[in-house]
């Protein structure tokens, strides 16, 4: 025991993992186990420190958002968490910069209580990107049981800090830690320190901003009525003032923009005709107002959803980015991915991708294909839901009543399947097997992540009449549509009959095939080279300063 007591008190022994599983067989009676523990602790702290002074500079940049985990549950990398990895990754990658993300503790794809939804989970290859994890978080520390901690007061689950880091004695035992991670060749720092459902939500965050208080750049990702829900978007406004009055250059991503509830407020569970319903409709133009006097900018990822912003806010202030598209192979042939998933090389295989809600029109592709199943023309047809509940609303009685009439509807039915959750290294197994994409979306109130994966493997699409509407907005699917000698409406549907005509149309190898070629024209034209040297130049290199604090931008530009 006293060489183990040696190692510990020194710090760098506590990034070797052999340390860890060194203290855990080590580690024989409670007692000793419970000293070693509160010296291991201030360890941690001390390299915790360490982190987060390497991290506290002017030239880093600071991003509150959900971000990808694999925690067991499977791999949550889903809407905001999946875009803010990508852009992290991808301008670390390119320009050396370095991020700090504060992002959920905790989160999962699967809601706690599994009874409330009844569905069948995705093959999965669970991989999660290159990431380092800090060896020093594990909470398995020589006591599978937990006895030593919950006598001794010190919390290690999952390591949550309450508060800022400080450094506590040995004497001091009830301390937690923050989930931390280092990604991207150590360039960006993510710290799990916030639960999206608890009341501490913004004050903790507030704390960790000033725990950071060298960095001067801050990005703010949110959706519009998720997560926490109206109550959470309205202290979203003094929250970001607060962050402004802090000194910070405040950017805030929309990803959700909505102008007008009626569409989806079976979604957001709001009656039409109740007076909150009404009273929050009318409040909209005020609450994007609002945000527009608190940050410096406003980042949207379509160009349809930067026309509805400029009802409430000047051009200037809005930047679109959108989503970009890598070029994606998938290991598996046509056939062989069809043979993983027990489907037809004969089928006629229609994929919906993503979580499984009601302004995305599920339940209305569930339904349409079922009507058209019992015709003798569409009985070759295969329809898989590629999703599972959606993480924001996995706890609401109304979404919950919502999925599981969903199952319902498909219970018998062996050519519709939900598959639940599915892993991101299985997005090209589902993509590979499928004939064609379908987003039958009932507004249009956000960038569609689905539709970006869509592209990156080339796959054909058809869109609903209301998805339509932003594609349309950008130029670039308008001259390609004409290239290719089709019209803008070719891929749209804008009802049931409107949708059995295009499917029927579509079996024709001929018509998919122009579909086929929009896709990979649509794809080649958002770049990801060009898009993300597109978002450094305009969020990340006008505003970064340098360790002295000075704009790095004006000195390059003064020659300096």
């Amino acid at each position: 025991m006293k060489q183990l007591k040696k190692v510990s008190h020194h710090p760098s022994g506590i990034r070797d993992k052999t340390y860890i599983q060194f203290f855990a067989k080590n580690c024989i009676s409670p007692p000793e186990r419970l000293e070693l523990q509160k010296s291991f602790i201030c360890d941690i702290l001390w390299v915790l420190m360490d982190l987060i002074d390497k991290f506290n500079t002017p030239e880093t940049f600071l991003v509150i958002s959900d971000y990808p985990e694999n925690n067991g549950n499977g791999q949550k990398n889903h809407g905001i968490a999946w875009y803010t990895s990508e852009f992290t990754r991808e301008i670390s990658r390119k320009y050396k910069q370095k991020f700090v993300v504060l992002a959920e503790k905790n989160g999962v794809n699967k809601v706690s209580n599994q009874s409330r939804f009844r569905h069948s989970t995705a093959p999965s290859s669970a991989q999660t990107r290159s990431q380092v994890q800090i060896p020093f978080l594990s909470s398995r520390l020589g006591d599978p049981s937990g006895e030593a901690r919950e006598k001794s007061g010190i919390k290690l689950e999952d390591c949550a800090l309450d508060g800022a880091p400080r450094f506590v004695p040995p004497a001091i035992s009830n301390v937690s830690l923050p989930a931390t991670s280092l990604y991207d060749h150590k360039k960006t720092l993510v710290l799990r320190i916030f639960d999206k459902d608890h009341p501490t939500l913004f004050p903790r965050i507030l704390k960790w901003l000033l725990t950071f208080n060298k960095i001067k750049n801050v990005h703010v990702h949110s959706e519009f009525c998720a997560d926490g829900g109206i109550i959470n978007m309205v202290l979203l406004l003094p929250f970001l003032l607060l962050i402004k009055l802090t000194g910070r250059r405040v950017t805030f991503f929309a990803h959700n923009v909505a102008d007008d509830l009626t569409t989806i407020a079976p979604h957001l569970n709001l009656n039409i005709h109740s007076f909150s319903f009404l009273l929050l409709n009318k409040l909209i133009p005020l609450y994007y107002q609002i945000i527009n006097l608190i940050t410096d900018e406003i980042v949207v990822l379509d160009e349809s959803i930067k026309k509805r912003l400029l009802k409430y806010i000047r051009p200037t202030k809005v930047i679109a980015l959108p989503l970009w598209s890598a070029k994606k192979d998938y290991r598996l042939s046509k056939k062989q991915s069809r043979m993983r998933l027990g489907l037809s090389a004969s089928k006629f295989v229609l994929v919906y991708f993503g979580f499984i809600t009601y302004y995305k029109g599920a339940d209305w592709l569930v339904d349409s294909v079922k009507k058209m199943l019992s015709q003798k023309k569409f009985s070759h047809l295969n329809l898989i839901l590629a999703g599972g509940p959606a993480h924001s609303l996995s706890n609401k009685p109304h979404y919950q009543r919502f999925y599981n009439n969903i199952l319902d509807e498909v219970s018998g039915e062996d050519r519709i399947k939900v598959t639940g959750f599915v892993d991101e290294k299985d997005i090209g197994l589902y993509m590979t097997a499928a004939d064609l994409c379908i987003f039958p979306y009932r507004d249009m109130i956000g960038a569609s992540g689905s539709l970006s994966h869509a592209l990156s493997y080339k796959k054909p699409f058809i869109v609903s009449d209301k998805m339509l509407d932003g594609l349309i907005q950008n130029p670039d699917f308008e001259n390609i549509c004409k290239k290719i000698g089709i019209t803008t409406r070719y891929p749209m549907f804008s009802g049931f009959n409107s949708f059995r005509r295009l499917i029927g149309k579509l079996q024709k190898t001929k018509n998919i095939n122009k579909l086929k070629l929009l896709s990979r024209k649509i794809a080649e034209n958002q770049k990801i080279d060009a898009e993300v040297k597109q978002a450094y130049s305009k969020l990340i290199l006008p505003y970064k300063l340098n360790r002295k604090g000075a704009k790095a931008y004006d000195l390059a530009k003064a020659g300096v």
